[in-house]
């Protein structure tokens, strides 16, 4: 993989948190900035997909669909245990 070189800027604070957990860690200060990278990117994508998946289960014809399915489902459930006495 190629690796691109950048200059950031950070906080003293943020600096501070980072080279602590890093020395912890035993990471580069690349290793530890691009694990926060993909942790925050990762969020974020997770985040885009719920959204996603609100906005389609959100949709009042598909959740009319899913309570005739449920309604069939419980329906033929309940014809099963009459018809057939345990």
């Amino acid at each position: 993989m190629a690796a691109i070189k950048m200059t950031i800027s950070l906080s003293k604070s943020l600096y501070d948190r980072l080279e602590k957990y890093r020395k912890a860690e035993k990471l580069s200060r690349s290793e530890a900035l691009a694990i926060a990278a993909e942790r925050f990117l990762a969020t974020h994508e997770e985040r885009a997909i719920m959204k996603n998946l609100d906005d389609v289960f959100a949709n009042p014809d598909l959740q009319r669909e899913q309570k005739e399915l449920s309604d069939i489902g419980t329906a033929s459930f309940q014809k099963l245990l009459e018809d057939n006495p345990w």
